[in-house]
C-alpha cells in the first residue's frame, strides 16, 4: 500500500521504483503499476516538492464479458453534483449513452463528487472511449444550460485558451467476475452515501439504483436484470 501526503491519492501497487534522475537534484521519476485504485483524488503538484511523477496509463480489460464497475470524478473533486437538474441531466446522458451502445446497467450511485456505475458493455466495445462520451455528452448540456456554476478551479488553459471543465480525465474500472462481485459492488453503491454521512439509510439517497431494486415507483433509472446463478 501507497499512502501520499495530504492531497494524494492512495495506491495499492505491485511495483514500486524510484529512479534518480540525477544525484544532485531532487527529481525522480516515480513508476507505479497500479492493481486497485482506492481514490481519484487527483494530486496537487505542489505536493509534489521537486519530484515530477509520471502517472502510469490507465488499462481497460474489454473483451472478457465481464461486468465492470467503473468510477469517474467530477474536475479536482469538486462537489458539482448536488443540484437536482445537474444529476437528472447526468442521467439522461448516461441512459441515451446506454441505449446507443446497447449497455446493460446493474446498478449505479450519483455522490456530490463522484460516480460509481455497475454496467454491462457488448463484448466488443472499448469501455475508455464510451465513458469519454458520456462525459462529454453530459458535460456539454449541464455547462450550456448553465445548471452550474463551476469554481475557478474547473477553469484549464490547453493550447493557450481557456475552457471549463467539468470532469476529471480518465476513468477507473473494475471488471466483475462473478455474480457474487457484481452484487457486491451494487451494494457498495448504495452504502456509498451511508458511509460518506450524507444519509442514515441507503433508500433516502434518491440518485442510486437502490430506490429500482426495493420496488419503488418512479425511479430515477431503470435497471436490466441480472441473470440467474
Amino acid at each position: 500500500m501507497f499512502q501520499g501526503t495530504a492531497g494524494w491519492p492512495t495506491f495499492q501497487v505491485d511495483f514500486f521504483h524510484i529512479f534518480w534522475q540525477c544525484p544532485f537534484r531532487r527529481t525522480a521519476h516515480l513508476t507505479l503499476s497500479v492493481c486497485r485504485v482506492s481514490s481519484c483524488q487527483s494530486v496537487d503538484s505542489s505536493e509534489l516538492k521537486g519530484y515530477s511523477v509520471i502517472m502510469p496509463k490507465l488499462r481497460h480489460y474489454d473483451s472478457l464479458n465481464t461486468a465492470r464497475f467503473v468510477t469517474f470524478c467530477c474536475y479536482r473533486r469538486n462537489r458539482l453534483l448536488t443540484h437536482p437538474l445537474v444529476v437528472e441531466t447526468f442521467l439522461q446522458a448516461f441512459e441515451a449513452i446506454c441505449v446507443q451502445y446497447k449497455i446493460q446497467l446493474f446498478g449505479y450511485v450519483i455522490m456530490p463528487g463522484h460516480v460509481h456505475l455497475v454496467l454491462h458493455p457488448p463484448d466488443s466495445l472499448k469501455l475508455g472511449p464510451v465513458i469519454g462520451a458520456l462525459k462529454s455528452k453530459s458535460a456539454s448540456a449541464i455547462i450550456a444550460g448553465k445548471m452550474v456554476e463551476l469554481p475557478a478551479s474547473c477553469q484549464i488553459t490547453k493550447n493557450g485558451s481557456k475552457r471549463r471543465a467539468f470532469w476529471q480525465p480518465r476513468c477507473y474500472d473494475h471488471n466483475c467476475r462473478s455474480q457474487e462481485t457484481v452484487i457486491e459492488k451494487i451494494n457498495y453503491c448504495h452504502n456509498n452515501p451511508v458511509k460518506r454521512g450524507l444519509v442514515a439509510e441507503a433508500r433516502q439517497w434518491r440518485w442510486s439504483s437502490y430506490s429500482y431494486y426495493a420496488g419503488e415507483d418512479g425511479v430515477p433509472l431503470a435497471m436490466d436484470a441480472l441473470e440467474s446463478s
